[in-house]
């Protein structure tokens, strides 16, 4: 028997083919080409095309009330204001610059606010004559544990450019403890689940993709964008068990999109929520462009980047990925209810999770791999893909 028969046991026990004509099994309906089940998915709740606001579904009834103001049968195009009445686009302008790590964008310039004395602080803010910028205030000296250097307050201890001593640059740009360093090798990893449900064999994917960085407790920077509540949620629900499993912990905070560069600094992980209210491929890409530099520096230097995806109007959250030049899988297609199988038993993202399980709802799979290894497989791609970055 071939790896991959099993599969056809997978057709029988769940939907047929999605296209016109197709029958589904019992408790589903045939909704836009996909078997759903009314009574608990966020985008066809209790009807087809009754889409709740916060994505949550019970019992065929929004609890948050419904996203379309047509009602079940209006087309997505009539989307009204969500959030009791406020638009809220999926992004809003970016800036205009992509800065690195621990910096901010002014006036189309990328600058540490605390450290720059014409933007000491904030944009803008500017020191006086004779003053310095240190922590992001202006002063007449520079604060205990930093050094000037070419008027700059900086902490020789961590500085890659001024490692130990001003101007000594570290070839691998790690400064630790005052002397330059060779760097940890990074991740990047890609869960085709956006877990807008949850069961504990898949959950532990999203928690070992967190659980990746070396460090007790990962601090972990967020980007919610246009992520649904259910799927936020679900994300959270999956770590939190595995760290619990394993008598960890995690720190995680969200921030804007003009916030990560900044962010990314004292960070481990940096997490990317599925995008499934987003609709704009476009804007996914801007988003990659945006913190490319900063994500090509997180990786070389260690840093776990995991970004979620699953079925929505667009083509991918992985295009952020992409666009960054850390993967790009060419696109996806969604396989929820079939039958997936551990590629690669061995990799630290497949620790805990069973040789086969059934991806819930939600669930993608790639068209490429780009050279990454595959982690968990469905016959015709695969589902979790994990690259290593050697710096």
């Amino acid at each position: 028997m071939r790896v991959w028969a099993w599969l056809m046991l997978v057709s029988s026990a769940g939907c047929a083919s999605p296209v016109v004509g197709a029958e589904c099994a019992a408790g589903y309906e045939l909704c836009d080409g996909r078997c759903v089940d009314l009574s608990s998915d966020g985008a066809h709740c209790g009807a087809c095309g009754n889409a709740c606001v916060d994505g949550v579904c019970v019992d065929g009834v929004c609890p948050g009330g419904p996203l379309l103001d047509g009602g079940p049968d209006a087309d997505v195009g009539d989307m009204g204001p969500r959030d009791g009445g406020r638009d809220r686009p999926d992004f809003g302008p970016p800036p205009a610059c992509a800065c690195n790590l621990g910096e901010s964008c002014c006036d189309a310039t990328c600058v540490d606010v605390d450290i720059e004395p014409g933007n000491c602080g904030a944009c803008g803010n500017a020191c006086a004559d004779g003053e310095v910028c240190s922590a992001g205030s202006c002063g007449p000296d520079c604060d205990d544990g930093l050094t000037l250097c070419s008027g700059l307050c900086l902490d020789l201890s961590n500085d890659p450019n001024n490692c130990g001593s001003c101007g000594n640059v570290c070839a691998t740009g790690i400064c630790i403890d005052g002397e330059c360093a060779i760097g940890f090798p990074g991740h990047v990893i890609l869960v085709g689940h956006d877990y807008q449900s949850n069961r504990e064999g898949q959950n532990r994917v999203a928690g070992n993709a967190i659980f990746t960085s070396f460090e007790a407790t990962p601090q972990v920077v967020g980007y919610r964008g246009s992520a649904t509540t259910a799927s936020v949620r679900g994300v959270e629900r999956a770590v939190d068990q595995v760290a619990a499993e394993r008598a960890r912990s995690w720190d995680l905070t969200t921030v804007e999109a003009d916030e990560v560069t900044a962010a990314l600094d004292d960070a481990d992980v940096f997490l990317v929520f599925a995008q499934g209210d987003a609709t704009a491929d476009d804007a996914l890409a801007d988003l990659g462009a945006l913190w490319s530099v900063a994500l090509d520096t997180f990786t070389r230097r260690g840093g776990v980047v995991v970004v979620f995806d699953g079925p929505a109007m667009h083509s991918g959250t992985w295009q952020v990925l992409a666009r960054a030049a850390l993967l790009d899988v060419g696109g996806r297609v969604e396989v929820t209810g079939d039958e997936l199988a551990l590629a690669d038993p061995s990799d630290t993202v497949a620790f805990g999770v069973p040789i086969r399980y059934v991806g819930e709802r939600a669930t993608v799979r790639f068209a490429d791999t780009d050279g990454a290894q595959s982690v968990v497989a469905h016959p015709e791609g695969s589902v979790v893909l994990h690259r290593t970055v050697v710096p």
